[in-house]
């Protein structure tokens, strides 16, 4: 398909291909300008290996035309389709942003984990978009993190919906109550059972940083994991709930009987998990900014460093998970975690930040923001809290410059100051 990638600055059934911006695994996929209106849209070139069979291009108009009928603000839409230069072809919108392959690998290489909140918007989002068109008898048929996009205004949108059925030449059929094209040798229940599946791997590596079903060399396929045990996302992120977790497990596992039927079962449970989430309650503290997750997804860029620029009290960054916690000026908080039946709380109660897993203790420290400075003191923790590499002795607190790094037990926090705050520091004596 050589001469597919050499067709720049063509004009094809109305749309000029301006740039080539690779293949997808499904289509060769060219950035262009329909003609009529100045438009940029996507044109994504499919494989033509069915073209000359009899009636392939008449049932590909029909399904391509199935499709067209997609209106969802979560599935990039068809704009148009056809058959050129001797390949059939999809007109979709242009979309600006990464995909949630390429957040997911961000966060593996920097070892932190997207937002539990971020997560569930992003699969709640899914499951709408997937709901809607498997009321269509649509289905997706390859879903995964790589044609899944993050658009910068903050919306998830899934690409190549029905690409393997369109494609695929076999009789067409349609329904007695409408229009809607059905295929004489599909299994319809079992692709929406796929799409499910395949929705909720997506979720638990989301959750995870992993797939699941790994075996030491492989990721096992969905046919051959019956006698593979499903490690639970609370064995690697503790602090996940209950519910979410359950979510997660009633979609993938290898018991057939204890799955969801369908996706909108999955997504009646998410909606009620989306009500309630939280990424943390804190009684004096707000989290003001998620490393640009919020929990309408606002982004999906993983900043290499916190604009502190923005940053008008102390803040505290956790470099294992890219949070960013605000707190007041001039108070003293105690950091650690909730334990049931505690007799003394934590100011800033550190559990969603998988305290248990990087060893906090339920009262591990305390941090002063005082108007020309700001210290850090150990509370007698079990695992300790580190500065330039020594251990802090309990209750005799240090010291923090902007920018320096401290560990509760394995937990790495950067403190950030305010301009002013940063000013004031220096002016001190032996700063």
């Amino acid at each position: 398909m050589r001469e597919v990638q050499q067709l720049q600055n063509q004009v094809i059934d109305g749309y000029r291909f301006d740039e080539y911006l690779g293949y997808t695994g499904a289509a060769h996929v060219y950035k262009s300008t329909q003609i009529e209106g100045d438009k940029v849209v996507a044109v994504h070139l499919l494989p033509n290996h069915n073209i000359d069979e009899p009636n392939f291009i008449e049932g590909y108009i029909l399904k391509a035309a199935q499709l067209d009928r997609l209106h969802h603000p979560n599935i990039l839409s068809v704009l148009g389709y056809g058959i050129g230069v001797n390949h059939p072809y999809l007109v979709v919108g242009h979309i600006v942003g990464p995909t949630l392959k390429d957040l997911l690998n961000a966060v593996k290489r920097r070892m932190r984990r997207i937002p539990i909140d971020a997560s569930i918007f992003i699969a709640s989002s899914l499951a709408g978009a997937i709901s809607h068109a498997h009321l269509l008898n649509i289905t997706h048929g390859n879903l995964k993190p790589s044609n899944i996009l993050l658009e910068d205004s903050g919306i998830v949108i899934i690409a190549d919906i029905g690409l393997p059925h369109l494609l695929a030449f076999e009789p067409l059929l349609f329904s007695d109550d409408d229009d809607t094209i059905v295929s004489g040798g599909r299994d319809i229940l079992k692709e929406k059972q796929r799409d499910l599946f395949d929705l909720g791997v997506i979720f638990y590596e989301m959750i995870t940083n992993q797939p699941p079903y790994l075996t030491p060399d492989t990721v096992i396929l969905e046919e051959d994991f019956e006698s593979v045990d499903l490690i639970p996302p609370s064995d690697i992120v503790p602090e996940i709930s209950y519910e979410l977790e359950n979510v997660i497990m009633k979609t993938i596992t290898s018991n057939q009987v204890e799955r969801y039927q369908s996706i909108d079962e999955m997504l009646e449970d998410l909606s009620v998990i989306s009500r309630k989430v939280k990424t943390t309650v804190l009684p004096a503290a707000r989290l003001s900014d998620v490393a640009q997750f919020s929990s309408r997804f606002s982004h999906a860029v993983v900043p290499e460093e916190v604009d502190t620029k923005k940053t008008k009290n102390v803040a505290l960054y956790f470099l294992d998970t890219g949070q960013v916690l605000d707190l007041e000026n001039d108070r003293e908080y105690t950091l650690g975690r909730l334990y049931e039946g505690q007799p003394v709380v934590p100011d800033i109660d550190l559990t969603p930040f998988k305290a248990y897993e990087w060893g906090i203790s339920r009262l591990h420290s305390s941090i002063n923001t005082s108007t020309d400075h700001v210290t850090v003191k150990d509370l007698g923790s079990s695992n300790g809290t580190w500065h330039a590499g020594e251990r802090l002795e309990p209750n005799v607190p240090i010291t923090l410059q902007h920018g320096d790094i401290f560990l509760l037990g394995k937990l790495r926090i950067q403190i950030l100051l305010p301009v002013t705050g940063q000013a004031k520091l220096k002016e001190m004596p032996g700063s």
